[in-house]
């Protein structure tokens, strides 16, 4: 209830801005090359594989938990902890409610400790840049959790089905695009 998207007016502006703080254009620069190297290693990792190969489970599922992973430097926790987190947070309905509420506490609890981490010793990651943004503009420890843990969980659903939609969009209808992706980044 106290996360970004329930919010309205000052308050929302107020949490908005933290993140805004935090997705700088010198940050979101610098993470680029994270980003890249999670992408080419899920690719590399994928084209390993046995054919036929499962786009979902090999690079679309681990693409976002591995992104954020890095982004948040939180290459040292088991991402499937992680991605346990994020699905029960967007269950919809698969799991029962004491099961989502026992999965949010102790994502909540990591959340907190990581910020205390972060705020002890920053880094160079999205949670440090949160930290930081969230004190200057007063942000309370409870919604700085819930950014957290709201950031870990945002993209999760979307960057995950997007990418295998669009490789189905391009092997069925888009097959004359083929040449244009590899000849042009845009």
């Amino acid at each position: 209830p106290g996360g970004l998207l329930n919010q309205d007016g000052e308050a929302h502006q107020r949490l908005r801005g933290t993140v805004q703080r935090a997705f700088t254009p010198r940050a979101i620069a610098r993470w680029r090359p994270w980003v890249a190297s999670v992408v080419e290693t899920l690719l590399d990792d994928f084209a390993a594989r046995d054919r036929p190969a499962d786009i979902v489970e090999g690079f679309t599922r681990p693409l976002p938990v591995s992104v954020v992973s890095r982004l948040m430097g939180l290459d040292h926790v088991d991402r499937e902890r992680i991605r346990h987190w994020a699905d029960h947070a967007l269950s919809g309905g698969a799991h029962t409610g004491e099961q989502v509420a026992q999965a949010m506490l102790e994502f909540g609890a990591f959340a907190a400790d990581l910020i205390a981490q972060r705020r002890k010793s920053p880094g160079d990651d999205l949670v440090s840049g949160l930290v930081s943004a969230g004190d200057s503009l007063g942000i309370d420890e409870r919604q700085l959790v819930i950014l957290v843990c709201g950031l870990v969980v945002a993209g999760h659903e979307t960057t995950m089905t997007a990418p295998g939609n669009i490789v189905v969009y391009l092997l069925t209808d888009r097959r004359e695009a083929w040449p244009g992706l590899a000849e042009d980044e845009e």
